[in-house]
C-alpha cells in the first residue's frame, strides 16, 4: 500500500523533506499507524507527536483513521502567525 504523507512547517524542516511516499506491506493501515512509520527512531520529529493534527485527504482525522492505497496523510504542527 503507498500512502503520500506530507508534512508542513517546523516538522517539514526536522524531517528534511514536505513531501515523501512511504510503502506499507499491509492491507489494514491508519493515519495513526503513519505516524508511527515517520516518528519511529527519529527523536528529532517525535517530539512533535503531541501536537500533530492528522489529514487524511484534506480532511481532518483521528489516529484511527482508516487509509486507502493512494490516499495522502498530512501531518499539521501547530502554527502561529499574526
Amino acid at each position: 500500500m503507498k500512502i503520500k504523507v506530507l508534512t508542513f512547517a517546523s516538522l517539514a524542516d526536522a524531517w528534511g523533506k514536505k513531501e515523501a511516499v512511504m510503502e506499507f506491506d499491509r492491507a489494514a493501515l491508519t493515519a495513526g499507524d503513519v505516524l508511527d512509520a515517520l516518528l519511529a527512531g527519529r527523536a528529532e520529529l517525535e517530539r512533535y507527536r503531541p501536537v500533530l493534527r492528522l489529514a487524511r485527504n484534506g480532511e481532518l482525522v483521528g489516529p484511527g483513521a482508516p487509509l486507502r492505497d493512494g490516499d495522502e496523510v498530512a501531518l499539521l504542527p501547530p502554527v502561529s502567525g499574526g
